[in-house]
């Protein structure tokens, strides 16, 4: 259970060349930062699925479908890129 409390909120900041990024550059940048907390927290984290949209400005969402320690958890994604950084929030969805 402690594992899993590092994704009740997880709030990380990555450093990027530039945030005027695709979809799927957005995505891929933050499956990234995901798998770098899982890392640290000792989680074994695999994702099925992750799609990101873009809101406005530097706004992205996001649906994430993974397996954390080989159970199934759905997670809800806020990102926000300002050309510099990529901060991503993800909270499990119930």
């Amino acid at each position: 259970m402690k594992k899993m409390s590092l994704f009740l909120l997880g709030l990380t900041v990555l450093t990027l060349v530039s945030c005027g990024m695709s979809n799927d550059d957005v995505a891929r940048e933050t499956k990234e930062l995901m798998m770098q907390e899982a890392k640290k927290g000792g989680v074994n984290l695999k994702f099925q699925d992750l799609n990101v949209v873009h809101e406005s400005g530097n706004k992205y969402s996001g649906i994430a479908e993974c397996t954390v320690d080989g159970e199934p958890v759905k997670y809800s994604l806020d990102i926000v890129c300002d050309g510099e950084n990529i901060q991503a929030q993800w909270i499990p969805i119930e």
